[in-house]
């Protein structure tokens, strides 16, 4: 697509918006093109990310004013070993740095780690995956922060090469795998996104595995320990190949399915973190709700609000 927008709010469920506004489109060589993730702000300026164009066509990483001027490249992604390739998740703020990763790229060209400040100076690689048995390879989502550790997953790499789990220090330091997923019943493979913490367990969908190989949603301690699969993704009941990153309201964790459901064309549900209390809060059916939700879903105290690719 040639052009690409930076969204204030899309919707999902029953309640209307007043005013779509566009704010910037996306040229391919000078700002990027492809973004991907969502965007992060310091109050003053939003920040994020291009998958595909820049200089290199390899993306840029960008900053724009909330009201869509002022838009400046940071950064553009080439591929080599320092800047990585493509990225595809979102950034990260620490409140004096942004952290983000990339799949491609670096020293083995397994993905990097870095961190830029939002003048667009300092630029650093933290971090080159290698896809070993411990660092893995191909970080797709994106980092969470408690205030100590960032969090985050690898496609692949790890003991079984199924990908994994980890942590470490915003100094690029202390790294620790969490978990090695596996092609089997249990732990599920193929990690979508983003995971999520209630401050004692991270909590995160496979894409792929379990009893029916459609998918896992699990949750293991922020140490390590306690995995546990929660969830059996089987089709018309609760959905097929969860494909965004959960939401948590201190209750509930939300998701949605890329098919599956009633009309498989996927579902939107929720569930305890315990693995109790499955909800499935609705069907897709195509041409009224659209189908194949992606990206991760966001609430405001009432309603959630979310995406579908298709429909």
């Amino acid at each position: 697509m040639k052009n690409i927008y930076l969204i204030i709010l899309l919707f999902f469920g029953t309640r209307s918006i007043a005013q779509f506004t566009k704010l910037f489109d996306f040229d391919d060589t000078l700002t990027g093109r492809h973004p991907k993730g969502a965007l992060v702000s310091d109050g003053t300026y939003l920040f994020g990310m291009t998958e595909w164009g820049g200089k290199y066509q390899k993306g840029t990483l960008f900053k724009v004013l909330q009201n869509g001027q002022g838009f400046t490249k940071m950064l553009t992604f080439k591929h080599d070993t320092v800047r990585g390739t493509s990225p595809v998740g979102s950034l990260t703020y620490d409140g004096s740095y942004l952290y983000g990763l990339t799949p491609y790229g670096g020293l083995y060209n397994k993905g990097t780690l870095f961190k830029i400040l939002p003048n667009g100076s300092g630029y650093g690689k933290l971090l080159d995956f290698n896809g070993d048995s411990l660092l893995g390879r191909r970080p797709d989502g994106s980092l969470i922060y408690d205030g100590t550790f960032f969090y985050a997953t690898t496609w692949g790499g790890g003991t079984n090469n199924y990908g994994t789990v980890f942590k470490i220090l915003p100094s690029g330091n202390g790294h620790t795998k969490l978990l090695d997923f596996a092609n089997d019943s249990m732990h599920g493979y193929a990690p979508n996104h983003d995971v999520v913490s209630d401050g004692t367990y991270l909590y995160g969908v496979n894409y792929n595995g379990g009893l029916k190989g459609w998918g896992v949603l699990y949750k293991v301690g922020i140490n390590g320990t306690g995995y546990t699969k929660l969830l059996d993704f089987t089709g018309p009941a609760n959905g097929k190949y969860p494909n965004g990153s959960l939401m948590y309201d201190g209750t509930y964790l939300y998701g949605t399915t890329l098919i599956g459901g009633n009309y498989n064309k996927g579902v939107v549900f929720k569930i305890k973190p315990d693995g109790t209390g499955f909800v499935k809060l609705g069907d897709f059916n195509g041409t009224a709700t659209g189908s194949s939700p992606i990206g991760k879903l966001v609430s405001d105290g009432t309603y959630l609000y979310g995406m579908t690719a298709g429909g």
